[in-house]
């Protein structure tokens, strides 16, 4: 029987219409790695099968537990491996890059319900799947072993943290840069903070001791209650610990703080002490504020409130943004998650701005923790804001067109602050940009010309990792960034760059926007 069908003509190409960006389909399953056939991966069977899931997935997300027993549902599932197929759907859309269709923690809840659907087989499939992931760690995107490291700790810590943890023992001699070695480190990280570190160390085999985060978590301050008589400084520091505690007023604060001078002790750091030269008065006031209200991040967040201005003089320009970052890295670099929301919540106070922030990140100082996944965190966090300032400045005015007939005058003025606002705010989101491809270019290349003079292997574990983020942030965010295209040609991706850094801008970015 044959059908007399139409011809189909795609309609022609218009100026400025917005394109599906390309999806590469997942597979991580193989005839072998099952006891039934997979419909062949190009074959129509499973293409509708895959539209069906990701239609239940999209209309029925915000309910795990409707989602899951829609899919456990799916018909003609008897003639199929469907576990195998909703395994491979989710963390198909959890690996999408640059961004899954759904929140990443909808996917970690969507298979825990699917494991209590399915018992006895979803939680084997599951395993199967985590054990070939891990071992294609080392072709992985960056950004995909992210994703699938948190995941795996969130789904462990609703298992009891239950796995075979000696599997992965021989991977422990690695570097520690190594993807399997930093996965590894990063799930264990993740999952003593959804417990406790005791716990974990009782959980695993001895061999792991030395992937566990630090044992102590408290803040390495130097001006604490046993400081040296020799420190610079150390004197006033103690008469400022105790002013603090005392809680007398700012006024009485500023005036111990002012008897130190606002330049470094030392020409070059001290042993112990920050990577860069700082301000002595900035890092005695630094120190005594984390000393202080270390214990929990309620009592850091009252502490920012009380002496918010005092953050706010102290740190009133770049510059002493830069220090005070390059501070409070020193100080809690054992708690890389306190150092996380602490930042963020001084960008939100606006003690720390965007370009410190971003300068700070790319210090020589720092470029030996781009491998671990918190210093992406934070600028993805800070990036996000930026990025969406002049959306929201957008939608309020908007409302404010739309109430033109009454007040008048008060709705025009304000129309016109927000107008200015905005016009703020998309300047500082393009510099941001250029600046921070800019000092991707910069570190890369600097990277680059130091292996070709000493003939090495430039293709390392941390060029791989700095190049996959500078492609995630740059897809990630390629609505924003193909605004600036034409900027970012002539100043920061100029012909005369190098070629391998080139080709994220020219292939991989020009690619999905084009």
């Amino acid at each position: 029987l044959q059908q007399a069908l139409p011809q189909v003509c795609p309609p022609p190409h218009i100026s400025g219409t917005a394109y599906p960006p390309p999806r590469l389909v997942f597979r991580l399953f193989g005839d072998k790695d099952i006891d039934r056939v997979l419909p062949h991966p190009s074959s129509i069977d499973r293409f509708v099968v895959d539209e069906m899931i990701a239609n239940i997935i999209e209309v029925r997300h915000r309910d795990r537990k409707e989602c899951a027993r829609a899919l456990v549902s799916i018909p003609g599932k008897s003639k199929l491996p469907l576990t195998y197929i909703l395994v491979e759907a989710a963390l198909g859309d959890l690996f999408r890059l640059p961004s899954p269709p759904q929140l990443p923690l909808m996917y970690g809840s969507l298979l825990l319900e699917l494991c209590r659907l399915n018992p006895t087989k979803m939680p084997v499939v599951l395993v199967q799947a985590v054990s070939l992931l891990f071992e294609r760690l080392d072709f992985m995107n960056t950004a995909c072993i992210d994703r699938f490291a948190v995941w795996f700790s969130f789904h462990l810590s609703n298992v009891q943290f239950r796995w075979e943890w000696e599997d992965w023992q021989v991977h422990l001699d690695l570097p520690t840069h190594h993807p399997k070695r930093k996965f590894i480190s990063e799930v264990l990280e993740m999952c003593t903070r959804l417990s406790y570190r005791e716990r974990m160390r009782e959980l695993l085999p001895d061999s792991f001791a030395s992937a566990l985060p630090s044992e102590s978590t408290a803040p390495l301050c130097k001006y604490n209650a046993e400081v040296k008589a020799d420190l610079p400084g150390s004197d006033v520091a103690q008469r400022f610990l105790t002013s603090v505690r005392s809680k007398v007023s700012l006024d009485q604060l500023r005036s111990v703080l002012s008897e130190l001078p606002n330049e470094p002790a030392t020409a070059v750091p001290d042993q112990g002490a920050c990577f860069m030269p700082v301000s002595l008065r900035l890092e005695v006031f630094l120190h005594t504020i984390c000393n202080v209200a270390s214990k929990s991040f309620s009592h850091m967040f009252l502490a920012l409130t009380k002496f918010k201005s005092l953050f706010l003089e102290l740190m009133d320009v770049e510059s002493a943004q830069i220090e005070g970052l390059a501070i409070l890295f020193e100080v809690w670099k054992n708690n890389v998650q306190m150092l996380t929301v602490l930042i963020a919540k001084l960008q939100r106070i606006k003690v720390v701005g965007i370009g410190a922030l971003v300068k700070w990140i790319f210090h020589p100082g720092m470029l030996k923790w781009f491998s671990s996944r918190f210093i992406w965190d934070i600028l993805d966090s800070a990036l996000q804001k930026i990025v969406d300032r002049p959306h929201e400045i957008s939608k309020d005015l908007e409302k404010m067109e739309e109430k033109r007939d009454g007040e008048r005058m008060e709705t025009e003025e304000r129309a016109e602050t927000l107008r200015e606002e905005l016009e703020r705010a998309e300047a500082e989101r393009k510099r941001t940009f250029l600046v921070l491809f800019e000092l991707f270019v910069k570190t890369l290349g600097e990277h680059l010309a130091q292996c070709d003079k000493q003939s090495t292997d430039f293709n390392t574990l941390w060029f791989k990792c700095t190049r996959d983020q500078l492609r995630q942030i740059m897809c990630q965010h390629a609505s924003v960034v193909d605004k600036y295209k034409e900027a970012l040609e002539s100043l920061v991706f100029a012909p005369d760059a190098d070629a391998r850094i080139l080709a994220v801008f020219a292939g991989d970015f020009q690619g999905l926007v084009n």
